[in-house]
């Protein structure tokens, strides 16, 4: 809450206009899609009370996440079907193929219930679990139905009815429990992955767990029991064992592999170890893909001693370069104020924020492009850019130092430089340590303050050099009169010989200097 009259804390401009830089950051264990949609809902209806406001979303987290769940559905919908379709091909009968896609909606509803008694949301990594154990939910069915068509198919089998299919399924059990068991071994791990990495992949790792367990029990009891209701009156036309041109090539190659085992160990181990050296060659890495949305995130640390003023001039020149780029849509700078990273709101810091068209060609050359251009100011203080291709976290490490005196530490802060300077992987290594700034505090001495007649509040008033300005003559304009201002730049350079050669004007007309009635104590700030 503010009022008129309350001090300005922050400055912020969205593309060049005066504006209120709103940040919402959700608890850690909310939903970002809600805490979004509750939050636009409070915002419209706060501009709609106030007609003259004008709201901009610079950026939004929940855009992403529900644009990925969108593709992820659709996507799960396209491999379904073409998953049918593929079925139904190889087993050419339309039952078969009706038995075993049961398995693929079963099994996910299945999973998508016990992710909710595991208080696991629906999020972009489980339906893309679940949308890549759509192909494999289907191949326990698929193996059970299909042996007890064979079995319905073979003229010399004893068994009938039920018994036929309880034996048929119980023949298979062991295989596809096993083939099972193993696929989910290979993801489980990935629950137990400690960190950030192991929060978001657990879910991931529990959906493919649970939805292949449920395939499991699928195919050993609801695929039978429609075995049993739809081939009731057994098989009238069974499938013949024609070869296909597929299957012709196929049993070709087969035969030809076994007479050659040797050579077909070696081709695949010479491939196995060429794709590994490859893959860890040529493949990029990365946390997070920014994926569609193209946003830029620049930050300014002013040098120690900088002012408000001077980190404002540097935003306003950043800001209009960069709104006259193409591509750009929304430009949005803060100065100062409390944010998450300083809730003290004391820091002159600047964090400037850039949205992108989607479409932007080489996007992630941008930041080096806009840091080089940048470069051409000579700011005195260090721009950097955040990478938000790791959801809003940078590529920085951070060491911090304490210790009773800036001396203490000199040592321990230079030995930790030369080693972080020889350590692979890291780059731009530099302290803060010789960072710092002088602090001047004036003592005055209030009986020699008053014989000359000043007094505290007359010295600060001069020192902080916000004196009211005093017209020195009026000049006529356009039939107006109007004051002649004489308007003296603010020293922004102080030395302590500067402080003590400061000229003070007593009220008998006398000069004298600060250093006449006042004493000095410089302090080191870093």
């Amino acid at each position: 809450m503010f009022s008129i009259g309350d001090e300005r804390k922050s400055i912020s401009k969205t593309n060049g206009k005066n504006a209120v830089n709103v940040q919402v950051i959700k608890a850690q264990d909310a939903n970002t899609v809600q805490v979004a949609k509750d939050t636009k809902k409070e915002i419209d209806k706060f501009v709609k009370a106030n007609p003259e406001l004008k709201d901009t979303k610079v950026m939004d987290t929940a855009k992403p996440i529900e644009d990925a769940i969108n593709t992820m559905i659709e996507k799960a919908i396209l491999g379904t079907i073409f998953a049918i379709i593929i079925i139904l091909l190889f087993l050419r009968n339309i039952r078969t193929t009706a038995i075993s896609v049961v398995s693929i909606p079963m099994s996910i509803l299945i999973a998508m219930v016990a992710l909710k008694l595991c208080n696991v949301s629906l999020n972009i990594l489980t339906l893309g679990a679940l949308t890549v154990a759509i192909g494999r939910v289907i191949d326990d069915s698929i193996v059970v139905v299909e042996n007890i068509y064979r079995r319905l198919s073979d003229k010399g089998e004893a068994l009938v009815g039920d018994s036929l299919i309880i034996d048929a399924t119980r023949e298979v059990f062991k295989p596809i429990m096993s083939s099972t068991i193993v696929t989910i071994v290979v993801f489980l791990p990935l629950a137990f992955v400690s960190g950030s990495v192991g929060q978001m992949f657990r879910p991931f790792a529990l959906a493919i767990a649970f939805s292949l367990l449920a395939s499991l029990l699928v195919s050993i009891t609801i695929v039978p029991a429609l075995s049993a209701s739809l081939f009731k009156k057994g098989i009238k036309h069974p499938r013949t064992e024609n070869l296909g041109i597929v299957s012709k090539q196929y049993q070709r190659i087969l035969k030809w592999s076994l007479n050659h085992k040797w050579i077909v160990i070696i081709v695949s181990t010479v491939l196995l170890i060429f794709s590994i050296g490859l893959g860890a060659a040529k493949l990029g890495t990365s946390f997070i893909s920014t994926g569609e949305d193209k946003y830029m995130a620049l930050t300014y640390t002013p040098k120690p001693g900088e002012t408000k003023q001077s980190v404002l001039k540097h935003a306003e020149k950043v800001q209009n370069y960069l709104n006259d780029k193409d591509k750009v849509k929304t430009v949005q700078y803060s100065v100062g104020g409390e944010t998450p990273t300083d809730p003290t709101g004391s820091s002159n810091s600047l964090a400037l924020m850039v949205e992108y068209d989607s479409d932007t060609p080489h996007f992630d050359e941008e930041p080096d492009k806009v840091l080089n251009h940048i470069k051409r100011y000579h700011h005195p203080g260090e721009w950097s850019n955040q990478d938000m291709g790791t959801g809003g976290t940078n590529n920085k490490l951070e060491i911090t130092v304490t210790g009773p005196s800036l001396d203490a530490i000199k040592g321990t802060v230079k030995s930790i430089e030369r080693e972080m300077e020889h350590t692979k992987g890291l780059a731009n290594v530099k302290s803060d340590l010789i960072e710092t700034y002088e602090q001047y505090n004036v003592k005055v001495d209030q009986n020699k303050a008053s014989e000359n007649g000043l007094s505290a509040s007359q010295l600060a008033m001069t020192l902080s050099q916000n004196a009211p300005e005093q017209a020195i003559t009026k000049v006529k304009e356009n039939g107006k009169s109007v004051d002649v201002k004489v308007k003296k730049d603010k020293e922004t350079h102080w030395t302590k010989e500067k402080l003590e050669k400061t000229e003070l004007q007593t009220p008998t007309g006398k000069t004298i200097q600060l250093s006449d009635i006042a004493s000095f104590r410089e302090i080191i700030y870093t």
